[in-house]
């Protein structure tokens, strides 16, 4: 009788020490199975493209030329422009241009009954380029270049002509952003060139596309 107790007592004993042990890993799994809520993610930062030290425009230009003597007149072609950026605002500028057009005079003696003249003229030059860089999709720029321009003038009397002189532009304009690396630029200069030793202050507008890399 006294064994048959003893082994009940014994099986009561076991059974208890089974359902704590059942009930501590019950607990422990449900510890491991809370989730800790992860933190709200930041708001996304649009990205303007500054990271690319390069930037490639080709644009439409359109320059007013103001001989001071004469009638003003237009003329029409390409510009390209590399700028190698050393920061996100300061960058060194190299630009080249090409225009052409009819002027109704030569630049020096002005005559209404003389025949147009077709000018071809060829502008370079280089100098510092400053843009403001945030997260809008437009960038505002400006910058100075400083250079020279090649004119050659046709069907004159004494036949084709070609001169040199010294030059620069000062302006800027705004960079309207496409896509990851695509801009579309708006551009507008004050241009002054030395011709005859004279300075003739024209005037000089840009469009076109801006791929950075």
């Amino acid at each position: 009788m006294r064994k048959l107790l003893a082994l009940c007592g014994a099986v009561i004993c076991f059974s208890f020490a089974a359902s704590a042990q059942d009930s501590s890993t019950a607990l422990a799994a449900a510890d491991l199975t809370v989730t800790v809520p992860s933190p709200a993610p930041s708001p996304t930062r649009y990205s303007t493209g500054e990271t690319f030290p390069w930037k490639l425009s080709v644009s439409y230009q359109l320059i007013r030329i103001r001989p001071n003597i004469g009638a003003n007149f237009n003329l029409h072609g390409f510009d390209a422009s590399v700028t190698r950026f050393v920061n996100d605002w300061f960058g060194i500028e190299g630009n080249v241009g090409a225009a052409f057009g009819d002027t109704p005079s030569t630049f020096t003696d002005f005559n209404p009954t003389a025949p147009s003249l077709r000018a071809k003229l060829i502008q370079y030059g280089g100098g510092p380029h400053i843009v403001y860089r945030n997260s809008s999709r437009i960038e505002p720029w400006g910058h100075i270049i400083l250079g020279g321009t090649h004119i050659r003038l046709t069907q004159t009397a004494a036949g084709p002509v070609s001169v040199n002189a010294l030059a620069y532009s000062v302006g800027g304009g705004a960079d309207f952003k496409l896509g990851p690396r695509a801009f579309w630029r708006a551009e507008a200069d004050f241009f002054a060139t030395r011709y005859f030793s004279t300075f003739q202050k024209n005037f000089q507008i840009k469009t076109g596309l801006v791929l950075n890399f």
